[in-house]
């Protein structure tokens, strides 16, 4: 989900499923929620084609979306999309193919720069017999020139989730796991913006040398820390959350933060977001318990230090669990969406609005059935904005902030 920059349009985009396989769908809505146009997208092959990520240009006048399509039953490439943000009318069309002609390219993030002249992706792409690498694509944002590619490849194994740009633009942040000899690593890897060059490397071993998974990233407005986030294996091969930060510039650690949940059983950050003054960082996911999973919702100062965590356990006590994190243009306020599980046991939509300088819960809103799977906040901070699956059909509501 993405808004535009002057808050007049809200764009979203998924996966729609029909009988022969799945196809992309974007849709954009006014402020009021009137629906401006839809957009439909099918590759070569009645396969699969599965959006995974959308942006805006700077200017508010080109979305983006990226994700996977199929060429025949068993062969992915990266397929990214420009759209007119007016009229949903396709401005151009770009399909990667790995060079080495195998079966699986899916890209997974992407990224605009903030002059808005290029548009990165980045996913996980076959590297041969030892398994997948990061690559990483940039196009120009006009065109879909295809401007550089770059491939990290560890032993095994390698698959980007998350990318981040720098405030002025000068570097591309990547980060998702990497599969060594024995287990998954976070692994973090700065390019050069302008040549695809790589700049650092960093890897996150938790204390078990098992499994570490980056989900979520972020930058510092002022481009000296980047921020990764996600689960890392604790005692027991129970997961834990993990919060990494790094030094922008040369990858260095500054801190690492774990957090155990109450019930020593797996917990799992599935989303971040940092404050515009870059004093706070916000953390959610899911944390379990012996009865379930539970919201789990942490705040972190910029030195690491923690400064509040609270949880929200729905009205049955099972399963829920936070999806997505954003923070009011002020700093004042920050919003969690995700799924709880109602009496029935079906999901339903939960959002909730804290205080960010102390973690009091503002508000709740709550919508029958479905689970979301994103929020934005539209640049006055007047609304926050949520989708994701109700029933067979995507569904997006807006909530007035205060």
């Amino acid at each position: 989900m993405a808004v535009s920059p002057d808050g007049s349009r809200v764009f979203l985009t998924g996966t729609v499923a029909h009988f022969s396989g799945a196809t992309f769908q974007t849709v954009a809505y006014d402020a009021s929620g009137t629906q401006l146009w839809s957009s439909h997208y099918q590759g070569p092959g009645p396969y699969e084609d599965q959006a995974a990520a959308i942006a805006v240009s700077p200017d508010g006048s080109i979305v983006f979306v990226t994700g996977r399509s199929s060429t025949d039953a068993s062969n992915l490439d990266y397929i990214t999309l420009a759209y007119d943000a007016s009229t949903g009318a396709r401005v151009w069309k770009k399909r990667y193919s790995s060079a080495l002609g195998l079966s699986f390219d899916e890209a997974a993030a992407l990224g605009v720069s903030p002059d808005g002249s290029t548009v990165f992706v980045t996913g996980a792409a076959d590297g041969g017999p030892a398994g997948t690498d990061y690559l990483t694509v940039a196009y120009a944002a006009g065109t879909g020139a295809q401007l550089w590619t770059a491939r990290s490849a560890g032993a095994f194994h390698d698959n980007a989730r998350t990318l981040s740009v720098s405030p002025d633009g000068s570097a591309v942040f990547v980060s998702g796991f990497s599969v060594s000899s024995t287990a998954l690593d976070i692994l973090t890897v700065a390019y050069d913006a302008d040549t695809g060059a790589e700049l650092w490397k960093a890897r996150y071993d938790g204390p078990t040398g098992r499994e570490d998974q980056a989900n979520a990233m972020g930058v510092s407005p002022d481009g000296s820390s980047v921020y990764v986030a996600g689960f890392s294996d604790g005692s027991n091969r129970k997961r834990d959350f993990i919060a990494v930060a790094y030094k922008a510039s040369s990858g260095d650690q500054r801190w690492a933060r774990r957090y155990n949940g109450p019930g020593d059983f797996n917990d799992n950050i599935k989303a971040m977001a940092v404050s515009p003054d870059g004093s706070r960082i916000f953390v959610t996911g899911y944390r379990t318990g012996h009865g379930g999973r539970d919201f789990e919702t942490i705040a972190y100062n910029a030195a690491g230090g923690r400064l509040w965590l609270r949880a929200y356990n729905g009205p049955t006590g099972n399963d829920d669990q936070a999806t997505a994190v954003g923070v009011s243009p002020d700093g004042k306020q920050v919003f969690v969406t995700g799924y709880r599980r109602a009496v029935s046991r079906e999901r339903s939509y939960a959002t909730l609005a804290y205080r960010a300088g102390s973690g009091e819960r503002r508000w709740e809103s709550f919508l029958d059935g479905g689970s979301p799977s994103a929020l934005v906040v539209n640049p006055t901070g007047s609304d926050v904005y949520v989708t994701g699956i109700n029933g067979v059909d995507f569904t997006t509501v807006a909530y007035s902030t205060s």
